[in-house]
């Protein structure tokens, strides 16, 4: 064994901010019908849903907070992804934040207002 040898032990922290990757739909109907699915990594391992936090505002600065349904972690790729209802909310851009374990991301999603027309029966 060499004379310049130690060893111990560390415990590693990430301190980088999660990244959000994937928001699945890029494009949700404003009336909130709709589960949308979040992707991303460096998030923060937490035991459930109870522990994440999910808010949507809108361009006008209007905010809402919505439930998570599930969240899943991945060790093998290091993903975690969360599914959660959309909030209804006005046509045009708003942006998600997710915090997960009390580090936050955000990524943008856009509402469009449902099709709609009168009913046609052949």
């Amino acid at each position: 064994m060499p004379y310049n040898w130690a060893a111990f032990e560390f415990e590693y922290i990430d301190d980088r901010a999660p990244v959000v990757q994937v928001v699945t739909p890029t494009a949700v109907y404003s009336d909130g019908s709709q589960l949308l699915t979040l992707t991303g990594v460096r998030f923060p391992l937490v035991s459930g849903p109870a522990d994440v936090e999910v808010s949507i505002q809108d361009e006008q600065g209007n905010g809402l907070a919505v439930d998570v349904s599930s969240v899943s972690h991945s060790s093998i790729t290091g993903q975690t992804t969360f599914v959660f209802p959309s909030s209804p909310g006005a046509a045009g851009t708003s942006v998600i934040t997710i915090t997960a374990g009390g580090k936050s991301s955000s990524a943008p999603v856009t509402y469009v207002n449902p099709p709609f027309g009168p009913h046609v029966v052949e």
